[in-house]
């Protein structure tokens, strides 16, 4: 657990630098199966890590090294993000709430 602790914290660390932007919340599953997620302070939902199920909402089950905007959510404004071992739930501050993987 703590390597995969290390390696979130280096992501997140690349994350800030190469895109820029200030993490509002994140959130990961602490169990085996491995997606990670953030919201920027513009309220787009990044997500990164074991692709597989469709968990990170890419239209793919390939893994992504680094964080990816949510495409289908771009338009809308993420406040709160929650995953599980196969899924990924975002609630939009209009009260709408999506699920996916």
């Amino acid at each position: 657990v703590g390597w995969a602790m290390e390696q979130m914290q280096k992501m997140i660390s690349m994350a800030q630098r190469n895109l820029r932007f200030e993490l509002e919340k994140t959130n990961s599953d602490s169990g085996g199966e491995s997606h990670s997620a953030a919201i920027s302070i513009n309220h787009q939902l990044f997500t990164w890590g074991n692709g597989g199920f469709g968990r990170l909402g890419h239209d793919s089950v390939e893994k992504e090294c680094s964080p990816r905007v949510v495409e289908e959510l771009a338009d809308f404004k993420v406040i709160n993000v929650s995953l599980g071992v196969f899924h990924t739930i975002a609630v939009l501050d209009s009260g709408q709430v999506y699920a996916w993987g």
